[in-house]
């Protein structure tokens, strides 16, 4: 009956607050006698009894949201603007006594608020809630029918004591007193949790905006198992305006099939920490250039460090004269009866293409499997080739272009060599120079010619020089004795585009019977000859007639333009003696690096299963040098027993692939770790 009788009163509200004039006005007669009626400024106080909206009006839907709370179906949290505005008698509570103070003043039956005609008394104690103690620099907020206690705690925080739930999240609110300053930006918010209870729980982690209308920023829900071991908690977020914030933690009623009981929830080690600047999440990131892109991913594929990063299964593995060295017995049922292959992982990119190569020989001809591996799922396949190795010790060079992973993973890989040779004979398989390089996007401008096949169309020569083409290579017959660079020229006659905010690479082959200086220009045809150069580099060639690749790598323009290419050749060699100059493959291209990512990190803790909740999933022990060890995860702790520490500090090391910094960013590592011995570990 009463909930019907509320919502009956709440409709008529509604109807009612559609008759009341939203403006201020008032009433004047001017000198003649006639009423007219004069709009004023409307200048309201930017708070309001009755105004829980902060809309600064005061209408039916301030109205629901009493009743809603007062209903149990959303509750005002005490503190809050919200609430202050909604007490409308003053008594420091939202109550059906409220209800009606507001119903009546939409009805117009009053025109005030009993609480607006209380004189404020400096010195009293305001009750914000049914219970509010305070600890340090915390509160708690207890409301409805929860039951709970704070007192101080060993650790830096507070330990809330609760006897009952209550009936929602919310009834049961710890608040931390001082407000949080954050600028626009990326955070990290860390809390250590700890306490005494039967079975694990949730509570709610809450930030919000200090403003009337209590704008959430952050609310995660935190799973967490109570004991005196502390828990440690990260949560990431973002920040998109400076603003002043305020945290809370809720802590009442979650699970609806049962209640938790008496327990103990320990908070402390309170941090909110500022990790970067934020980056609108619609605009593509800032492109970082990596230098080492395009070179080999694989760290020991040339066994120039030994067999580090190797290992071999019924079989072994050796390194001679920089070559991998495979002794094996012939004879095995299956491919994968005899294996080597690299467990230090590697980083690959998905979306981009990789070419594979490796170079292998064997004394006996037969079929080897390659394949490359995830390692963050459990080595599953991503790709593989089987090549047929010709018998012999000459090492042949295999050669893919087709590897493109659908997304970024630690790679390892692994060659399957049985099921090949003579039961009981033995042989070698030899193995080196194993890549896997990311295969560039190459835009190439529009040069005419540039490789000769077309003899000499598109291109020019100076008549103090012969220019002919002999088998797709440009042969320039010139005379030495002449003084200048600029005296024997050739080029290319045909204009090509070059685009700005793109950095050029220029390649050609070229060379001299004679040890000689030349150079390279790029002009803009539309300027005359004395200010037509934009692009010049200086290059040397070596005496002989095998051709040297020259590679210049920094053209660039401020604006889109058409441009040609030319070559002085002058200024070198005997008058009346004559000598060639060959020129072939003449190349403009840029690299497309993609939209890039930015020097952004991942949000929170950028170690993967860092508490190994996941048992031994992303962590690896390698040992080498004598040293011996075991990895394994006991009660969700790292424990690595070891029984030779071998001969070098490096012997046994405990390592996590793929976690990717960037130059110029800070970063923090912190670790807990114990040992039955004193002792010392290096962190690298």
């Amino acid at each position: 009956m009463v909930k019907k009788s509320l919502a009956l009163f709440l409709v008529l509200a509604m109807v009612m607050t559609l008759l009341v004039p939203q403006v201020l006005a008032s009433t004047e007669i001017d000198v003649k006698g006639n009423e007219e009626e004069t709009i004023l400024p409307s200048v309201l106080p930017k708070f309001m009894y009755g105004d829980l909206d902060g809309d600064l009006k005061i209408t039916s839907v301030d109205y629901s949201k009493i009743v809603r709370h007062i209903m149990y179906e959303e509750r005002l949290l005490p503190g809050t603007p919200q609430f202050k505005a909604a007490d409308l008698n003053g008594d420091g509570k939202v109550d059906s006594i409220d209800a009606t103070c507001l119903g009546r003043y939409i009805l117009e039956i009053i025109v005030k608020f009993p609480v607006e005609n209380k004189e404020e008394d400096p010195n009293e104690i305001k009750v914000i809630t049914e219970k509010t103690d305070t600890v340090a620099d915390w509160s708690l907020n207890t409301l409805s029918h929860a039951s709970a206690d704070i007192k101080a705690s060993k650790l830096t925080g507070a330990e809330v004591q609760i006897i009952n739930e209550g009936t929602s999240e919310d009834d049961i609110q710890l608040i931390y007193n001082d407000l949080f300053e954050l600028v626009k930006g990326e955070y990290n918010l860390s809390l250590s949790f700890g306490g005494f209870s039967a079975r694990p729980r949730n509570l709610r982690v809450v930030l919000e905006k200090d403003d009337i209308n209590g704008e959430v920023i952050l609310d995660q829900v935190v799973k967490i198992t109570l004991n005196e071991t502390l828990e440690s908690v990260e949560i990431p977020f973002t920040v998109v305006e400076d603003l002043s914030a305020k945290l809370s933690i809720r802590l009442g009623y979650f699970d609806e099939t049962t209640t938790t009981g008496y327990h103990t929830v320990k908070v402390s080690n309170l941090v909110i920490e500022r990790t970067g600047d934020y980056q609108d999440p619609t605009e593509p990131g800032e492109v970082v250039i990596d230098p080492d892109r395009f070179n080999n991913r694989v760290p020991n594929g040339d066994f120039s460090k030994g067999t580090n990063g190797w290992w071999s299964n019924e079989c072994t593995l050796a390194v001679k004269d920089g070559v991998g060295v495979v002794e094996l017995e012939g004879g095995s049922v299956d491919p994968w009866d005899v294996m080597i292959g690299y467990y230090q992982v590697f980083q690959l990119k998905g979306g981009v293409t990789y070419q594979v190569s490796f170079d292998i020989a064997s004394e006996v001809e037969q079929d080897i499997r390659f394949q490359i591996v995830n390692d963050g799922e459990k080595d599953a396949e991503v790709f593989a080739k089987s090549v047929t190795v010709p018998a012999g010790n000459e090492l042949t060079t295999f050669t893919f272009d087709d590897f493109e992973p659908a997304d970024d993973f630690g790679a390892k890989f692994a060659f399957q060599l049985g099921s090949f040779g003579e039961e009981g004979e033995k042989y070698n398989i030899y193995v080196d120079n194993i890549e896997i390089k990311e295969i560039p996007n190459i835009t190439y401008a529009d040069v005419t010619n540039g490789s000769f096949t077309g003899n000499k169309n598109g291109w020019w020569a100076s008549d103090t020089c012969g220019f002919t083409v002999n088998d797709g290579c440009a042969e320039l017959e010139i005379e030495g004795g002449h003084e200048n660079p600029w005296d024997v020229m050739m080029g290319n006659w045909r204009a090509f585009t070059v685009e700005a905010g793109k950095t050029y690479t220029i390649s050609f082959n070229i060379a001299s019977e004679i040890e000689k200086t030349a150079i390279f220009q790029i002009v803009d045809p539309s300027q005359p000859d004395e200010d037509n150069e934009i692009y010049a580099r200086t290059f040397e060639i070596p005496a002989g007639e095998e051709l040297q690749t020259v590679v210049l790598d920094d053209f660039e323009v401020p604006e889109d333009i058409d441009v040609l290419l030319q070559f002085q050749l002058g200024g070198y060699g005997e008058k009346e003696e004559t000598y060639l100059v060959y020129l072939d493959d003449v190349e403009v291209f840029y690299i497309d690096y993609g939209a890039g990512e930015g020097k952004k990190d991942p949000h929170g803790n950028m170690v993967r299963n860092a508490d190994f909740s996941s048992g031994t999933k992303n962590w690896g022990l390698f040992s080498m040098a004598d040293g011996k060890a075991t990895f394994s995860v006991v009660d969700e702790e790292a424990v690595i027993n070891i029984t030779n520490t071998g001969t070098e500090d490096y012997a046994i090391q405990f390592y996590q692939d793929g976690v990717k910094l960037y130059e110029g960013n800070v970063y923090k590592l912190s670790f807990k770790y114990k040992s039955n011995v004193e002792r010392e570990v290096q962190v690298r």
